[in-house]
C-alpha cells in the first residue's frame, strides 16, 4: 500500500486495520504498509497525537509505542478473570498464542493471571479455570522474589523487560525453569512469554556438579577417587542409587567396590538385579554404555530398582547408576552418565599417572642412594689393607646412609656355637651384647643371621615385629627403631667371612634392593679373600696341621674298607656340578680288586687304572660327592699328604689364609665330626715360588685349559710309552680328539711363556 501524498488521516486508518483499540504499535509495523520511510510515518504519527487520536509511550532506550484508546482506558480496565474484551482479543488473535512451544501470560495490574495459553498451561500442570486468578507470587519460588520485583520494575518503565530465568512451581509441588520475556499490553495488563528451559537448567546444574567434582579429583590419589566415585555419581545424576565395580588386573575379577544411595538411604536396602553382573561384564568387555530400563520382571522382589545404567570406565571399571522409576535414563540423562564417567576415569588415569611417575621418581633416587652407597664402599675396599679395615669400613658407610639404620658383621665361633659380633656402626656395642644367636638350631626357629652363614643365602626378616625368629632380639632392636633387616653371607667361593646384617627402620625392605646387596657381600668377601691371600703370600711361614679322622664315610674310606688295603691321595682335579677325578694310589693290593670294590660304590661313576707296578698301582676315578680332598680345596686349605686305611685317615694340611686354627678344624669338623687335630707347627715356606707360579698360571689358563692340561699330566699322557692317549683322554672328557689336541696345546703354549718369556 503506498501514497505519493501520506496523510495523517490515512495513517490512522492504516493503524485502526492492524488491531483493536488498544494495540501497541511500532514505528516499523505501521510505515510497513506504506512505500516510504520510517521517518515520514513517525512524523504522521507525532502528528496524530498531537491532534489526540493516537497515545504514544517510549519503550527501551530508544524505542516508542502507538495505540489507539480504548473508549474506558481513563477508567482503567473491567476487573474480572474471564474479561477477554479488548486486549486479549489481540494476544489470543497472535499466532505465539496457540504456540505449542510458547506459553502465554496475561497479567493484571495485581499480578494475577488474567489469561493464559494451552502451553503454559501445560509447563504449570494447571486447568485453565485454576490459573485464572493466580499470584505470581503463589507460582514463584522465595529466591526468585527479587528478580521477579526488578523485571516487574524494568517493564513499567520502558514498556519490555530483558528476557530472564526463573522457576515456577509445578502442581505436583516440583519446580520447571523458565526463560520469561514481559511486555507492556496497556496501562493496565502485561503480557509474559515463556519458553520452558528445565532440561537445559538441569544440565547445567548437573555440569556445575561436574566441574564441582573435577576440581576435587584434580590432587585425589587414586585409591580415594576409587571410594569416591558413587557419591560423586549421586551428585551430578539425579538417582537414587550409584556403585563402582572395580577391576582388578592381578585376579581379574570386576567387583563391587563402593556403592551410595541418595539422602538417608542404605545402598544395600535397594537390592540388586539378578544379572547385573553379566550386565556389568558385558559393559567392561565392550567399553559400551549399557541400559536396562524396565527390569521390573527381571530382579528380586526384595529389589526397588527399575532402571539401570552402567558405562565403562576404561581399565579401572565400571559406574552403575540406578534409579526407581522405569524409564529413567532418557538420552540426555545418558550422556551426562558418560561425561561424569569420562571425566572420573580422567582424573583416574591422571592420578595413576602421577603415581607411577612419582613411583619411577622414589625409585630413580632410591637407586641413585644405593649406587652412591656402593661405590663409596667400594672404594673402601680398594683402599684397605686388612679385614679389620674392610670390616669397619662398610658396616660404617652403610650406617651413615639415609638407606639403613646401623649394620654390623659377625662371624661364627666354632668354640661357643654363636654368631660374635666383629665390627658396627650406628648401635651400641650394649645391643650387640645383648644378642645370643645360637648357629646351632636349624629347622623352622633358625636364627636368620645364623642361616644366612650357614646356606650362604641371603635372609630378610621383614618385620621384626612378627618374625618369630626374632623373638630373641625383638625388644631390643624395636627399642634402636628398626623393624626390618637383611642378613647378607659374606663368602667368596668356598671361603666363609660371616654375615653382614643391615637394619631398615619400616617393614617390608625394598626385594630390589636384595640382589644388589647379596652381590654387595661376595665383593666384601672378596676383597677380603684379597688382602688374606696377600697378607699369606707375603709372610715366610706357614702353619702345617695334623688331622687324623676316625669312622670316616669318605669314598676313599669306603674303598679302602672294602679292598682292606692302603690308599694314598695324589690330586684332585675339580670338574663341573661338583663332580672332581680324583687319583690315588694303592699299595700291596691286586689292581683288579680295587677296580671291582670301586665300581661297586655309588659315589665312583667312573674308574681306570692308570699304571700298575709290582707293589703299587695308581688310579683316576670320577668321584660324585664331596670328599675330605675336595672339602679342604674348598675351603682354601692346601692338602700336603692323605693316607687312608679302614680304620683311620691321617691328613697333613696346610691352614688356609683368614682363619684360626679354630675356625678351620671346626670347618672340617661340620663333616667330619670324629676329625681330631694331633699336630701343628709353623714352618718356612719350601715352594714359595712354585705357589707364586701356580696363582699366575690358574690366573692365564682358562678352567677347561687346566682341566685337560693337569688330567694329562696325572694320568701319564706325557710319559714314554704314554700311559693314556689323546684319543683315550678326549673319550673321558667327551670331546673331540682335535679339540681335546686345542685345549692341551693351549694350555702348554701359555705354561712355556710363563716359565720361558722374560717379559
Amino acid at each position: 500500500m503506498g501514497s505519493s501524498i501520506l496523510s495523517p488521516a490515512r495513517v490512522l486508518e492504516v493503524v485502526d486495520t492492524l488491531g483493536p483499540p488498544g494495540t501497541p504499535l511500532t514505528t516499523p509495523e505501521v510505515a510497513a504498509e506504506f512505500d516510504c520511510t520510517d521517518r515520514t510515518v513517525y512524523n504522521k504519527l507525532e502528528e496524530l497525537v498531537a491532534e489526540g487520536p493516537l497515545k504514544t509511550k517510549k519503550v527501551g532506550a530508544r524505542g516508542r509505542v502507538w495505540w489507539r484508546p480504548v473508549s474506558n482506558e481513563t477508567e482503567g480496565p473491567k476487573e474480572g478473570p474471564k474479561n477477554l474484551n479488548g486486549p486479549r482479543e489481540r494476544v489470543r488473535s497472535h499466532p505465539v498464542f496457540d504456540s505449542g512451544m510458547v506459553g502465554v501470560i496475561v497479567w493484571g495490574s495485581d499480578f494475577t493471571i488474567r489469561d493464559a495459553n494451552d502451553a503454559f498451561l501445560e509447563m504449570a500442570g494447571m486447568e485453565f479455570e485454576e490459573a485464572l486468578g493466580t499470584s505470581w507470587r503463589d507460582l514463584t519460588p522465595e529466591e526468585f522474589y527479587l528478580d521477579s520485583e526488578r523485571h516487574i520494575e524494568q517493564v513499567e518503565e520502558t514498556g519490555s523487560g530483558v528476557p530472564y530465568e526463573k522457576q515456577y512451581y509445578h502442581s505436583d509441588g516440583s519446580c520447571w525453569w523458565g526463560l520469561f520475556e514481559s511486555q507492556v499490553l496497556n496501562d493496565s495488563e502485561k503480557v509474559e512469554f515463556v519458553i520452558e528451559i528445565t532440561d537445559r537448567k538441569e544440565s547445567e546444574v548437573a555440569l556445575e556438579r561436574l566441574n564441582d567434582a573435577s576440581r576435587e579429583l584434580i590432587n585425589t590419589k587414586t585409591e580415594t577417587i576409587a571410594d569416591r566415585v558413587a557419591s560423586l555419581a549421586l551428585a551430578i545424576l539425579d538417582v537414587e542409587y550409584a556403585a563402582l565395580w572395580r577391576y582388578d588386573d592381578r585376579s581379574g575379577d570386576l567387583e563391587e567396590h563402593a556403592a551410595d544411595a541418595a539422602g538417608d538411604e542404605d545402598a544395600d536396602a535397594f537390592g540388586l538385579p539378578s544379572e547385573i553382573s553379566d550386565w556389568v561384564w558385558q559393559t567392561f568387555i565392550d567399553t559400551d554404555v549399557h541400559v536396562q530400563n524396565d527390569i521390573g520382571g527381571q530382579i528380586d522382589e526384595s529389589s526397588s530398582l527399575r532402571s539401570c545404567a552402567f558405562v565403562p570406565l576404561g581399565r579401572h571399571g565400571v559406574v552403575t547408576f540406578g534409579s526407581t522409576q522405569a524409564d529413567a535414563f532418557d538420552e540426555r540423562t545418558v550422556e551426562l552418565a558418560e561425561t561424569t564417567a569420562a571425566t572420573v576415569e580422567t582424573a583416574w588415569n591422571r592420578a595413576q599417572g602421577e603415581h607411577q611417575l612419582n613411583e619411577r621418581n622414589d625409585e630413580l633416587e632410591r637407586l641413585d642412594r644405593l649406587n652412591a652407597l656402593i661405590r663409596g664402599v667400594h672404594q673402601h675396599l680398594v683402599d684397605a689393607d686388612s679385614r679389620e679395615t674392610i670390616e669397619q669400613a662398610v658396616v660404617e658407610q652403610l650406617a651413615d646412609s639415609a638407606l639403613y639404620e646401623f649394620a654390623w658383621i659377625g662371624a661364627r665361633d666354632p668354640g661357643t656355637d654363636t654368631v660374635t659380633p666383629r665390627e658396627w656402626a650406628g648401635v651400641d656395642d650394649g645391643y650387640l651384647d645383648m644378642l645370643s644367636i645360637s648357629t646351632e638350631r636349624t629347622g623352622l626357629n633358625e636364627d636368620p643371621i645364623a642361616a644366612a652363614i650357614r646356606t650362604s643365602d641371603l635372609q630378610v626378616v621383614a618385620d621384626v615385629a612378627i618374625d618369630p625368629r626374632a623373638a630373641p632380639w625383638r625388644e631390643v632392636t624395636l627399642d634402636r627403631g628398626a623393624r626390618s633387616c637383611i642378613s647378607i653371607p659374606l663368602r667368596y667361593n668356598r671361603s666363609k667371612y660371616g654375615v653382614l646384617t643391615v637394619y631398615i627402620s619400616s617393614p617390608q625392605s625394598d626385594e630390589r634392593d636384595h640382589a644388589v646387596l647379596k652381590e654387595l657381600g661376595e665383593t666384601i668377601a672378596h676383597a677380603i679373600d684379597a688382602v688374606e691371600t696377600k697378607r699369606t703370600l707375603l709372610s715366610d711361614s706357614v702353619t702345617e696341621l695334623t688331622l687324623e679322622i676316625h669312622d670316616g664315610d669318605d669314598v676313599l674310606t669306603a674303598l679302602a674298607q672294602a679292598s682292606d688295603c692302603e690308599i694314598t691321595f695324589d690330586s684332585l682335579v675339580p670338574l663341573r656340578d661338583g663332580a672332581a677325578r680324583l687319583f690315588f694310589v694303592t699299595e700291596d693290593v691286586s689292581a683288579k680288586e680295587v677296580l671291582d670294590e670301586a665300581r661297586r660304590l655309588p659315589s665312583i661313576a667312573e674308574v681306570t687304572l692308570l699304571r700298575e707296578a709290582e707293589t703299587e698301582s695308581v688310579f683316576e676315578a670320577t668321584v660324585t660327592g664331596s670328599t675330605l680332598a675336595s672339602h679342604v680345596i674348598e675351603n682354601g686349605g692346601l692338602v700336603r699328604s692323605l693316607t687312608v686305611t679302614a680304620e683311620m685317615t691321617t691328613a697333613i694340611i696346610d691352614q688356609p689364609a683368614g682363619t684360626t686354627v679354630r675356625e678351620f678344624v671346626e670347618t672340617i669338623r661340620i663333616e667330619y665330626p670324629s676329625a681330631d687335630l694331633v699336630a701343628r707347627h709353623s714352618r718356612d715356606r719350601p715352594i714359595r715360588t712354585r705357589e707364586d707360579m701356580r696363582t699366575v698360571l690358574s690366573e692365564r689358563l682358562t678352567d677347561r685349559q687346566r682341566e685337560i692340561l693337569e688330567t694329562a699330566y696325572r694320568s701319564g699322557y706325557f710319559e714314554s710309552p704314554r700311559v693314556q692317549t689323546g684319543r683315550d683322554l678326549s673319550e673321558a672328557f667327551d670331546i673331540t680328539q682335535s679339540t681335546f689336541s686345542h685345549h692341551l696345546r693351549e694350555g702348554e703354549r701359555r705354561l712355556c711363556e710363563l716359565v720361558f718369556d722374560s717379559a
